[in-house]
């Protein structure tokens, strides 16, 4: 798709402003009148953007969705998701006659258990409506992803008690504990979508620019992915039909013991921007490969130990969109620190 786009010259019209004329076109697809002011927010990167003043939760967002009998109740789901994270505001889900039983229980669910923010407004025969809030103001994109992270690690040392247990309910919590993480996740991701949008000003998500938008989405992803592993290890465990011996539980928990540190770090490198942390993590973990080099791969507890080691290898991809996002500034503070040596 083409951008539109206009070069405009800054007039100066005194001493402390500028005009500067905005295409007719624009303004009339916009739905703005004359003499309606505009919010002006200079960004990290000096780029500037020009939002209406009407305040961006109050601009309704609408979609409908058309279904019919046939339409399967995993693919009416996945278009619903799909919208939610589009930015809609508001989901209509229209049936050609009445909805199913299923299909409408499924919708029920979807809502309840893994998008959030969003509530049914309205029901009928052959329809629901659903709104979504268009951001919740307390839960900036940081903040929701060190929700899903410590709900990730819990999850992972859920797994661990389970296996020394041979506890299948816990196992079975872990896996119910998934759709909380997905919960997040999609909210993070539909934020950030509308954060590159121009929707939302980056800085109301304690976000500085647009690469930050991706690296966080990147993160965000890794954490779900080692959410997704503890969810494998448990349907291992209630596969199993006795308790492992001594040695094996040992020699496992110490490998998931080690995994988690990992992932710890990574994500708190994230939180401080400490790309010193973040390349500590990677070493740590090229290392963490060379000195255990197991058997475990072999045997029936191949998910076990999959998820262990995958869950390392996440926390290094995370260290390095760290480093990614850090670096350069790091390297712009020692450039100014070394002006005054």
């Amino acid at each position: 798709m083409m951008e539109d786009k206009e070069v405009r010259k800054v007039q100066s019209t005194g001493k402390s402003s500028y005009t500067l004329n905005i295409p007719k076109r624009w303004i009339e697809s916009m739905g703005i009148k004359a003499g309606e002011p505009l919010l002006l927010v200079k960004q990290s990167d000096n780029s500037i953007l020009i939002l209406p003043s009407k305040k961006t939760s109050e601009r309704a967002f609408e979609a409908i969705l058309k279904i019919g009998k046939e339409d399967k109740e995993e693919s009416i789901i996945r278009r619903i998701i799909s919208l939610y994270l589009l930015g809609y505001t508001s989901i209509k889900i229209q049936g050609k006659d009445r909805l199913t039983t299923y299909q409408r229980q499924a919708i029920k669910d979807t809502v309840r258990r893994r998008l959030m923010g969003t509530e049914i407004v309205e029901e009928s025969f052959n329809s629901i409506t659903l709104q979504v809030l268009f951001r919740l103001p307390e839960l900036n994109i940081e903040n929701a992803l060190k929700r899903m992270h410590i709900m990730a690690v819990s999850m992972h040392k859920d797994v661990q008690l389970a296996l020394e247990e041979l506890n299948y309910e816990l196992a079975k919590d872990v896996i119910h504990n998934d759709d909380e993480v997905d919960r997040f996740n999609f909210y993070i991701v539909r934020q950030l979508k509308m954060a590159l949008n121009g929707d939302i000003p980056l800085k109301e998500l304690g976000l500085n620019s647009a690469r930050d938008c991706l690296g966080f989405r990147m993160v965000a992803k890794s954490v779900e992915r080692i959410a997704d592993h503890a969810v494998n290890m448990a349907n291992n465990i209630l596969q199993m039909k006795e308790k492992l011996d001594y040695k094996t539980l040992f020699e496992l928990k110490n490998l998931g013991d080690l995994s988690l540190k990992n992932f710890e770090d990574a994500m708190l490198s994230l939180y401080k921007r400490d790309p010193f942390l973040a390349d500590e993590v990677i070493d740590r973990i090229k290392n963490f490969y060379k000195n255990n080099v197991s058997d475990f791969s072999k045997s029936s507890l191949i998910l076990i130990y999959e998820g262990i080691r995958r869950t390392s290898e996440y926390a290094s991809d995370i260290a390095e969109i760290v480093l990614n996002l850090s670096i350069e500034d790091f390297i712009k503070k020692e450039l100014i620190l070394s002006k005054y040596l």
